[in-house]
């Protein structure tokens, strides 16, 4: 009996306005696929997606909050000494670490209004 395909983790997002498709890649493991995506509008601010992406989001960046994402799950959002925005959460079976990078974005309101624009954390 062959072997099933591995799985291709869920993007289950919005483009939010003014934003366009800049890249995508699929990173293939053993027992799934995990799928880059960057996000960039007129304004030089840029959204980078990790759905079933191994790493260390947020490493060595302060926690500056908790927000709830679409699943239910806290997620855990960091402020990188670089000042870009991190949000980093996980989920049960192959597709469980996730996260979004935020660049460019000066305020924590500014992205995360954007974030609840893509749908991928409730509203506060």
């Amino acid at each position: 009996m062959p072997a099933s395909p591995p799985v291709r983790c869920e993007t289950p997002f919005t483009v939010p306005a003014g934003f366009g498709l800049a890249e995508k890649l699929d990173d293939r493991y053993t027992d799934h696929i995990g799928v880059r995506i960057r996000l960039r509008d007129d304004r030089d601010r840029e959204l980078q997606f990790f759905f079933g992406v191994p790493g260390e989001y947020g490493e060595h960046a302060p926690l500056v909050g908790r927000r709830t994402v679409y699943s239910g799950e806290s997620a855990a959002l960091f402020r990188s000494p670089d000042e870009n925005w991190i949000l980093s959460w996980f989920t049960a079976g192959p597709c469980g670490s996730n996260a979004i990078f935020g660049h460019g974005f000066r305020m924590k309101r500014e992205f995360l209004g954007v974030l609840e624009e893509t749908g991928l954390i409730e509203p506060s």
